[in-house]
């Protein structure tokens, strides 16, 4: 099959157009493949960074309880139990415990 001069002149031009929507669609495969590994790779840090905050937070509030239960034996030993108040970090429950009775 051979192609005379004009056919040349319509078939050449298709077919860089071809290649370049080709070309193209490639592309914008790995741009939305790489910006799927971004958004992944950011969920991820997001995530290690809740992590990070919650055990954080854990540890402060298990700090604040052992420094309260330190509080309440010592005022137990001394016997200064009456006309006290001790705080509490709760959040719904309440802020203070009044034990004057």
């Amino acid at each position: 099959m051979s192609l005379k001069a004009i056919e040349m002149q319509i078939a050449l031009p298709k077919t860089f157009e071809a290649g370049k929507v080709m070309d193209q669609t490639q592309t914008a495969g790995q741009l939305a493949q790489s910006q799927a590994a971004f958004e992944m790779e950011k969920e991820s840090e997001r995530k290690r960074k809740s992590v990070v905050e919650n055990n954080a937070k854990r540890e402060a509030t298990l700090e604040n309880e052992g420094s309260s239960d330190k509080n309440q034996e010592e005022l137990k030993r001394s016997g200064r139990k009456n006309n006290t108040t001790v705080t509490f970090n709760h959040p719904y429950k309440g802020k203070t415990v009044d034990y004057s009775g």
